[in-house]
């Protein structure tokens, strides 16, 4: 068996061997059926006598133990019914390896039967071994076995913390082995009893735990005395407890490196939740020449981390020898770490940029290119302070071949430009190759050639017009384009109200960028030393064992509605908004409403100007000759005739007029400063006079809508109290769904709504891509969400338009892909949406474009279609990004008709009902 080969044919004979009485053959017998009961399951019960008979021996424990253990772990149903009865004697054994053994079945018994496990109220014994029992392999065991169960209830503790379980558990600290001890140690980190009577006892217990040789127990251990640290006030006595964790944490540093990586990346974590325990320590991270470059990357943020006054001159000293060494990774971190420590430390800075002007000095090109970087975020930090050293960056250009550096040494040009004699020359010299550079480095160019310009007025016309012409006729890319389009109009109307808005004041950054959130953070150190701080992710980010485990918790899917008519999602296209209009109705047309339109200009609103075309605009530069800026509303759609239907759908010829209406959206500025996000409109998705309660109770009103909000997705919440009770300790959960949508920040713990009060909540909410669920057939899509209270726990539907699930990037599809993408996709009757009657707010081309893109919608192309009529082409790129969808916009005998194509069958609809509602809507 051991070897692999297959003997279950064997399973009868050996299974006649089980009464034998030589124990190491017993332990060989039940190791064969442990290892083949669940493909034989009825022949395994065939040994339950025995296993009851050896499990009530009396003579050796040994024989007691090994048979409550084969039964745990052979985990068939049909043996659990004869296996609790043991099990309860077994917990109680007077025998301590017995007791040991029997709390490790209780977790396996959990796992597969957790209805036995409340009927046979194995909890009440396991508290009792928690809170009696005076051996600590018992209670280590018994603590291994609830955090199973606790990670199996979604973190949920299945007992309490108490005063008398805390004492037991730390005295059983001293008695265990060094894994019962991170077991004990882990468990009193994540179950922290309320108000600890003497916390400084408590400390002091778990503080000798710091000096073992086992890594995982010492972090452990730390974990332990951070946490209960937050319930000492005393300022000097914190201080006196973190001097105590230093040594212990520093000698981690002494293991092999996967040892010192896994040492480093926890003591990060620690070092950020109370920073002066290792804050006099720092010469203890300086990186070794045989340490490996994942060692020495962390130990480097570290050493910025500890950076003050009195340690920044061997800082700075070690961080030049670095940069002077092979590993060209390494050089170029450690040259940024020099400067993140002079944004740090301001009254270092001087000794920063001597550093760096040292490291300049030595022509070597990337330790330049990246110390030109560093002194970029310098000046930005410091502004008008260390320009003297711009002289020796102006020497080394020939050096950036870099995009970062290329793109920092152009924002200093034009930062600082009226101090550099030559600042137009080095400006042309960039621009030469302006189509050749990165996108980076062409909105740098961009950029700095505007700052020159009102900075040197005169001297820099010519160079500005040439690099708007580049940016706004020949770029492919939008955020460039309309950068150009903005530049350009800001100059030709107002130059004196552009110098004030360009050359502003720019606020000063902050080296802060490997900060972790404090909410993270705080989750993170509960799981110090483990692999969550290592990735610096929440489990439950990337366990989906624990995803599913927290999501069981509610069970959403199939609770049913309250009135026993089974699940509540079940028929998605029945569901009622609260308009009272079925969703499944939603994009079906209604005939008699539809606007008849005989062209765009009757659909945009837009003036028949063809006779005088479209005009030119304000000369940019006072007299000089400038190309003419596309506006939409200057030409009627319906007379540009030779506009190429980029995805294929007419036969019309190219236009080669690059100042055109073809192009992205980038081409059309809104007149508007207001921003229109329109998720849907919040809606009633729990009624208080029908509530989704377990137990049918009324008085809890919810309304809720998916928004976008500063390019973030949020849910809005209007909580309304009709019960006669304070409502407090909420919790929302969202099922598991398609998209991933799942709420990041859980609600305020100080959240209270009292009777007859209304609360308004914003969650903040994140999408998490390829999780297996199957894709909504049809609008709306759903989202099981469940909000649990002091009330009862409450279930319901929240409907989300697709729009916010529209990344907010124009730049990232190339036309000629989505031109591929729409011509081998079939059109079908399924694609084509009639629109009903077109909003007021939208009636120009202006708004329309404006309105779609502040939804993720962006304008693409214009053309004519396969019908001849006039079109207009956008795309959408959903969150799952193989989903891209491109629709047509154009008019018909009918009306305005909407098309729509996808890889992605079911965001057809979807789409078509955001488009509708986006231009239908008055909102």
């Amino acid at each position: 068996m051991t070897v692999g080969k297959d003997v279950s044919k064997l399973f009868f004979p050996v299974l006649k061997c089980v009464e034998t009485q030589s124990l190491e053959l017993k332990k060989l017998v039940y190791l064969y059926i442990i290892n083949y009961a669940k493909t034989q399951p009825d022949l395994a019960v065939l040994a339950v006598n025995s296993f009851r008979k050896d499990a009530r021996e009396r003579i050796n424990p040994l024989i007691r133990g090994l048979a409550i253990r084969t039964m745990g772990c052979i985990g068939v149903e049909a043996m659990l019914d004869y296996m609790c009865e043991p099990l309860k004697e077994s917990l109680e054994d007077p025998d301590p390896y017995v007791r040991k053994t029997a709390a490790i079945c209780v977790a396996k018994l959990y796992e597969v039967s957790p209805q036995r496990f409340e009927d046979f109220k194995f909890l009440q014994q396991m508290r009792k071994l928690l809170t009696t029992d005076g051996n600590g392999m018992v209670v280590s065991n018994t603590v291994a076995s609830l955090s199973d169960i606790q990670s199996a209830m979604g973190g949920v503790p299945p007992i309490e913390m108490t005063q008398e379980i805390l004492n037991n558990l730390l005295n059983a600290i001293t008695e265990c082995s060094e894994w019962g001890k991170v077991y004990i140690l882990d468990y009193l980190a994540n179950n922290m009893i309320n108000n600890p009577k003497d916390v400084d006892e408590i400390i002091q217990r778990v503080i000798p735990n710091l000096v073992l040789q086992n890594v995982a127990v010492v972090l452990s251990a730390a974990k332990v005395i951070i946490k209960y640290l937050d319930f000492v006030n005393d300022t000097e006595k914190i201080r006196s407890i973190c001097r105590k964790m230093a040594p212990p944490l520093i000698s981690l540093m002494n293991n092999d490196p996967e040892v010192q990586y896994i040492a480093v990346r926890n003591i990060n974590l620690i070092i950020q939740k109370r920073p002066y325990i290792i804050d006099k320590e720092v010469r203890v991270f300086f990186c070794n020449f045989q340490d490996p470059l994942y060692v020495k990357l962390e130990k480097l943020e570290i050493m910025i981390k500890l950076a003050d006054l009195k340690n920044v001159d061997s800082l700075l000293n070690e961080l030049k020898d670095y940069a002077q060494e092979i590993d060209v990774v390494f050089v170029r971190k450690s040259i940024s770490a020099v400067g993140r420590i002079a944004i740090k430390l301001e009254r270092a800075a001087d000794r920063c940029i001597q550093v760096l002007h040292q490291l300049i000095n030595t022509k070597i090109d990337y330790v330049v290119q990246e110390a030109i970087i560093v002194i970029k975020d310098i000046f930005r930090k410091y502004p008008n302070k260390y320009e003297s050293i711009i002289k020796d960056l102006c020497e080394n250009l020939k050096a950036l071949d870099n995009t970062d550096a290329r793109a920092s040494m152009i924002w200093i040009i034009g930062e600082y430009g009226e101090r550099i004699d030559n600042a137009i020359d080095l400006m042309l010299n960039f621009s030469e190759n302006f189509r050749d550079e990165a996108k980076k480095v062409q909105l740098a160019i961009l950029n700095a050639s505007v700052k020159l310009y009102l900075k040197l007025e005169s001297q820099a016309e010519d160079l500005v017009q040439d690099v708007l012409k580049l940016a706004t006729d020949e770029s492919d890319n939008p955020d460039l384009r309309n950068r150009g389009y903005i530049y350009w109009r800001m100059l030709s109307t107002n130059p004196e109200l552009a110098k004030r808005i360009i050359l502003s004041q720019k606020p000063t950054i902050s080296e802060d960028s490997s900060t972790i959130e404090p909410q993270l953070l705080d989750k993170l150190i509960d799981n110090v030393g483990m692999l969550s701080s290592i990735y610096y992710k929440p489990p439950e980010a990337f366990v989906k064992k624990i995803r599913d485990k927290i999501n069981e918790r509610l069970d959403l899917e199939n609770e049913d509605d309250g009135a026993g008519n089974g699940p509540k999602s079940k028929d998605q296209e029945d569901y009622i908004d609260s308009q009272g209009v079925k969703r499944s109705e939603y994009l079906q047309e209604q005939p008699g409403q539809q606007q008849q339109y005989s062209n765009f200009q009757d659909l945009l609103g837009v003036e028949d100007n063809s006779n005088t075309g479209t005009g030119a605009i304000d000369d940019l530069l006072g007299g000089l000759s400038t190309p003419t800026q596309p506006q939409v509303n200057s030409q009627p759609l319906s007379s540009i005739t030779d506009l190429d239907d980029l995805l294929g759908g007419g036969s019309t010829q190219i236009n080669t007029n690059t100042n055109s209406n073809m192009g992205s959206g980038g081409n059309y500025v809104s007149d508007s400063l207001l921003d229109l996000d329109l998720g849907g409109g919040i809606q009633t998705v729990l009624n208080s006079q029908k509530p989704g309660a377990m137990n049918n109770q009324v008085g809890f009103q919810v309304e809720a809508a998916f928004q976008r909000e500063n390019d973030n997705l949020v849910l809005e919440l209007k909580l309304t109290n009709h019960s006669q009770q304070v409502l407090s300790d909420f919790l929302m959960k969202i099922n598991t769904n398609y998209y991933g949508v799942n709420v990041v920040h859980p609600f305020p713990s100080d959240l209270t709504v009292s009777p007859g009060e209304t609360k308004f909540v914003k969650l903040s909410c994140a999408t998490m891509i390829n999780n297996g669920q199957t894709a909504p057939a049809k609008p709306p899509i759903l989202i099981q969400s469940g909000i649990k209270c002091n009330l009862d726990l409450f279930y319901f539907d929240i409907p989300m338009l697709s729009q916010v699930l529209f990344t907010r990037q124009s730049g990232g599809m190339n036309t000629s892909q989505l031109q591929m993408m729409w011509e081998s996709i079939p059109s079908q009757p399924d694609n084509y949406f009639t629109v009903a009657s077109m909003s007021p707010q939208v009636s120009n081309a202006h708004a329309m474009i404006s309105r779609l893109q502040d939804n993720g919608v962006y304008f693409m192309n214009q053309g004519t279609n396969e019908n001849g009529f006039d079109a207009l082409y956008v795309y959408a790129v959903p969150v799952k990004q193989d989903e891209v969808v491109v629709g047509e916009i154009s008019i018909s005998s009918t009306g305005v008709v909407l098309q729509a194509r996808s890889p992605a069958k079911h965001m057809v609809l979807l789409f078509l009902q955001s488009m509708n509602f986006l231009l239908c809507s008055n909102a």
